[in-house]
This record gives C-alpha cells, sequence and structure tokens, in this order.
C-alpha cells in the first residue's frame, strides 16, 4: 500500500496560480515506487484510502434503453435485397459519404459490386429479416435504425393462367415460346431469333400494347419478317400445355398445336415482398403491390421501393430513381421527374421512345383540340402531338436511335415551348436528327399560314407567303 503523506505543497502551488486557496479539498501526495503525485480528495465523498463517507454517492443504475441504442446500427441509408438498381444505389451513396448497411436477405457469395461498396466503408449484412416497426429493421441479431429503407428484392415472373405451364422444364436449347405483351418479350424474341431459334410470341394483349399502334406495327412486321410467329389476343385459360416426345405442346383455341423446347416468362413481376413485416412498418399492400408515389416511396416516408419491385415503369427509370432517394438521403427531399417526362422505351432494332400524351389516349371528340405532325426517318418515323396552339403534349419516335432523337423533345415538354422552337435548333445535316427539325418545320409553317397578319397581307397582294 502506497504512504500516504499530508502536504500544503499543493495549496501554495494553487494559491500562486490561481490566488487562492482550494475550497473543501484535502491534498496527500502517494509515495509509489520513488515517484510522488498529487491526490485530491473530496471532502464529504470518499476518503484518501478509497474509504466512503456516509455522503457518498451512489453508483447509478444501468440505462437499459441506452444499452439497447449502443447496439442499433444507425446508418443514413439502409437498402434490403439485392436487386442491382439497388446496390449501385448502395454504392454510389457510400462514394459521396454516406453511411450505408446493405442487407442480402441470404447468406450467398458476394458479387465484385457488393466487396466494392464493403471497401468504400458500407456495411453487408448476409442475413433474412424483417421490420419491428416503422423505422428500425431486424436482420439476424442485428436492429437497424436507418433515416432511409430502400426495398431492392426484386421480382419473380408471374405464371400465366395456362393449365401445364407450371410443369415446364426449359432445355438448354430448341424451340422457344414467350409469353407475355410488354417490351421484353419483343427484345427477347429478336435476340434469340438473331441467335438462330425457332421463336413464338404468345400474349393475352395486343402486341406492345403501352405503345403507338403504328409504331408497335412496325416492329411486329420486322419480327414476323425474321421469321418470329405471333400470336396475341390469345385466352390463356383456354390454352393447355403437355408434354410431347420429350417437348412440350401448346394448344390454342383456333390454331394447330405446335411443339417447343424452352420457355420464357416476360412481363411485369410478382414484387417478392413475404416475410418483411412491412405490415408493422406501416406499407400496404394492394394485391401483394406497393402503393407508390413518383419518387418510389411507400406510404411510410421512410421506405421507398427500387428496381423491380417498384414496377415496369420506376424500373426502367433507374438512373431517375436513384437520384430521386440520393436527394432524400443528402438533402431530405426526393425530387421525382413529372409522370409526363418519363420515356416509354421498347430496346428493340429499330427501337421504340415515347414520352407524354400519347394518341391513342385522345378521345375522338377530342382530337380537334390536338394537331398532329409526321417525318419520316430512314427506318421508322416521328410522330408529335401538340394542342392548338402548339404547346408540345407528346411524341413517339421508331429508330434506331430513338432514345437519343427523343430527348430534345423530352426537354421541349419539361420547358413548356411550342413544337416549333426546335427549328431553331443548329442540327447537322444529313442524319437522323434532320427529321427533328422536320417535324418542328411542320408544326411553324402551319402556325405561318394561321397567322393574321399574314392573312392581312395576302389580301392586300403584299404577299404570296403561305398561299399553298
Amino acid at each position: 500500500m502506497p504512504k500516504l503523506v499530508e502536504t500544503s505543497a499543493y495549496r501554495s502551488a494553487f494559491q500562486r496560480m490561481w490566488g487562492r486557496q482550494p475550497a473543501r479539498m484535502h491534498c496527500a501526495v502517494a509515495i509509489i515506487g520513488g515517484s510522488s503525485h498529487f491526490m485530491p480528495e473530496q471532502r464529504g465523498n470518499t476518503g484518501i484510502m478509497g474509504q466512503t463517507s456516509k455522503t457518498a454517492t451512489k453508483t447509478p443504475a444501468p440505462d437499459k434503453k441506452a444499452d439497447a441504442r449502443a447496439g442499433e446500427l444507425r446508418p443514413d441509408l439502409c437498402v434490403i435485397g439485392t436487386d442491382p438498381a439497388g446496390v449501385e444505389l448502395a454504392f454510389s451513396a457510400a462514394g459521396l459519404g454516406a453511411g450505408v448497411v446493405l442487407v442480402t436477405l441470404d447468406d450467398g457469395n458476394l458479387t465484385p459490386e457488393m466487396l466494392r461498396l464493403r471497401s468504400l466503408g458500407g456495411q453487408i449484412l448476409t442475413e433474412a429479416g424483417d421490420f419491428v416497426d416503422a423505422r428500425r429493421f431486424s436482420a439476424g441479431n442485428r436492429t437497424i435504425r436507418a433515416r432511409i429503407f430502400v426495398l431492392a428484392t426484386g421480382a419473380e415472373p408471374m405464371q400465366p393462367a395456362i393449365e401445364g405451364v407450371a410443369g415446364v422444364t426449359s432445355a438448354a436449347e430448341g424451340a422457344l415460346l414467350v409469353i407475355g405483351g410488354g417490351h421484353e418479350v419483343a427484345m427477347r424474341a429478336q435476340r434469340e431469333r438473331a441467335g438462330g431459334a425457332e421463336v413464338t410470341v404468345l400474349s393475352d394483349t395486343a402486341f406492345l400494347s403501352g405503345f403507338d399502334p403504328e409504331a408497335a406495327n412496325l416492329i411486329r412486321v420486322r419480327l414476323q419478317r425474321a421469321g418470329v410467329t405471333i400470336l396475341d389476343v390469345v385466352a390463356f385459360d383456354a390454352c393447355s400445355v403437355t408434354p410431347s416426345e420429350n417437348r412440350f405442346e401448346l394448344a390454342t383455341p383456333g390454331l394447330a398445336p405446335f411443339r417447343f423446347d424452352r420457355l420464357a416468362l416476360c412481363g411485369p413481376g410478382m414484387p417478392k415482398l413475404a416475410g418483411l413485416g412491412l405490415e408493422k412498418a406501416g406499407v400496404p399492400l394492394a394485391h401483394g403491390v406497393l402503393a407508390l408515389d413518383a419518387a418510389g416511396k411507400t406510404r411510410n416516408n421512410r421506405i421507398f421501393a427500387l428496381g423491380a419491385v417498384a414496377g415496369p415503369d420506376l424500373a426502367q427509370h433507374k438512373a431517375s430513381a436513384i437520384a430521386s432517394i440520393l436527394g432524400q438521403v443528402f438533402a431530405g427531399r426526393a425530387k421525382a421527374p413529372a409522370p409526363e417526362l418519363l420515356t416509354r422505351l421498347c430496346p428493340t432494332t429499330p427501337a421504340i421512345a415515347e414520352v407524354g400524351l400519347a394518341e391513342r389516349a385522345i378521345a375522338a371528340s377530342k382530337r380537334a383540340n390536338y394537331r398532329f405532325y409526321r417525318a419520316p426517318l430512314p427506318d421508322g418515323h416521328i410522330k408529335a402531338v401538340t394542342t392548338a396552339k402548339g404547346l408540345l403534349c407528346g411524341v413517339s419516335i421508331v429508330s434506331e436511335r430513338a432514345a437519343e432523337l427523343v430527348v430534345p423533345f423530352v426537354q421541349t415538354i419539361a420547358e413548356g415551348k411550342p413544337l416549333q422552337a426546335l427549328a431553331s435548333l443548329p442540327i447537322a445535316s444529313p442524319g437522323p436528327a434532320d427529321a427533328i427539325a422536320m417535324v418542328a418545320r411542320l408544326a411553324l409553317r402551319e402556325r405561318l399560314r394561321a397567322s393574321w397578319w399574314l392573312k392581312l397581307l395576302r389580301v392586300l397582294g403584299l404577299t404570296r407567303l403561305g398561299s399553298r
């Protein structure tokens, strides 16, 4: 035990430094191993030898809530699932300095993208889990209280109501049956046919029903000329699939049966949301589908959806959805593009790109309130719809470069400008962009013909402009 010696040296040093004596304090020097240390003692609490006086302070009881909070993960962003869009969001957020946790919901192998996320400081939990309440998610033995949760669990193909289709086991090669009616069907059929496969498309709706009928028909003709068989508007409940000589045979009403070896289900899938406890988080489902706003946000302001689980429209605009969620993470506001500015894209060859009001959506009684313009392209066309005053409402483009050609029209709609404003763009010629200026000049010519001052000049015989 160290030898304790009462000393007044500390009091003298305190007096010289502060100009007064230390209050309510004893001072001792502990001589330990030849070295001395000042040991101030608070009167009325603990003695020099560690003996506690009658007025000693009690040890506080452990705070169980504080201990629970200390075991929680509190990132800025928690991505649930491994949809590629979700992994890309996690990687982007981590690269910008946000705290990120990725929950894979399984114990599968980590992809190179996930390993890169970990190198940026992101944390990966290979555990299944569910929501505890509206603010917390439990994965294994860890609880996550993130500022923003993002569901990126993907979707699984929906089984069509065709008898026997669930028992089809696809071969590695051979004739392919593609079931569905969206742009994925056309893209898959064209790719497989280019590889030499025999392809049949079966749909219960019109082929590419979500696009302009004229544009859809151009793609249909192109596929049929390549050798693809297209059967649309078929009643699935009247069809059946049966095994036949190591192959499968499809019987359809009014058509001869045909055989196939492989099956591909395309189109909107059913979101994979089972077991996530969304009801405890205050996120309702309608027939297994999330109710989302334009930014992909659910009824719970902390929970978003991204990728295939958010539906085909938001899934096709992955970059915009990621940017919107990053805005929520870093700025507290998710700014999504207006629905009328979302491009509808069919990535075939040639491709279809549409934005804004579709001609098929205009009722016959309202067509007089709109104007329609068309310019040809080597492999398609540009069709534009404007109001009677010339404001651009929508466009449909069929071209190999449709995804690029639609961009100026999107900007014009966003700015609320008339179609003829595109006539002033300095477009190099010749090239596919010539059609942009051509369709804009058509609108400009019509506006000039309808101009009152030009009509007056013609009446006065001062000009012949616009007379033909």
